[in-house]
């Protein structure tokens, strides 16, 4: 038997959605749309382990255009069908590689769920790095990914193209010299976060770019 939904947790979703994420159930024949994937936050891996905020469902038969019915897939496990409002439904980046997409701009939908799942398939693959541009946004991995080195120092410091590169703190920093240069104006670079978040170490990084900078094709004076 599908589950329901509180007031309470319809004031939450409600509060966490903008009108762009608005998932439309209905075609222009007021028919329900069956078998599309949405994001919600009332799936029953979210009950059981909130800390996950979102799970990926299927819709079902059986969908009426006041509530969604749904099967959970990803986690998977949970095969009882339940009922999600539009509400607390945000629609999904189906098909997408998140590896061939270094900003999140870029995303054809940028809701809370989808840009989460977006960092995190990254993040597995060992990419912690991604833009909202102009901003990078880091998560630490707390361990080395040997993606500091001196080589790619040099890679980013010495590349005539820059966008062809993938988002990074060395990114960054070559930006702010190749602003430095052009419009012959001091440049900020603002390193924010948690703690734990690796601040220091990418101030650090940054630190040790502008030091290689000195060095190579691109002179620091």
């Amino acid at each position: 038997m599908a589950s329901k939904t509180t007031s309470e947790e319809l004031k939450t979703a409600t509060a966490l959605k903008k009108r762009s994420s608005d998932v439309h159930a209905v075609d222009h024949s007021g028919n329900v749309y069956k078998g599309f994937q949405i994001w919600t936050d009332l799936a029953p891996s979210v009950k059981e382990e909130p800390d996950l905020m979102f799970a990926k469902c299927i819709v079902q038969a059986g969908t009426d255009k006041g509530n969604l019915t749904c099967v959970q897939i990803d986690p998977p496990g949970f095969d009882e069908p339940f009922e999600v409002p539009q509400a607390n439904a945000w629609n999904v980046n189906s098909l997408i590689d998140p590896m061939t997409y270094g900003d999140i701009g870029m995303l054809p939908h940028t809701n809370i769920p989808c840009v989460l799942d977006f960092l995190k398939v990254r993040f597995m693959k060992n990419q912690i790095y991604t833009t909202a541009d102009p901003l990078v946004v880091a998560i630490n991995p707390f361990r080395d990914l040997g993606n500091t080195t001196l080589d790619w120092i040099v890679r980013y410091r010495d590349t005539f193209d820059l966008s062809k590169l993938a988002p990074h703190v060395f990114y960054t920093a070559r930006r702010a010299l190749d602003n430095l240069h052009a419009v012959n104006k001091s440049q900020t670079i603002i390193v924010s976060g948690e703690s734990g978040a690796g601040k220091t170490e990418a101030t650090k990084q940054i630190m040790r770019y502008f030091a290689a900078a000195k060095t190579g094709s691109m002179d620091l004076r």
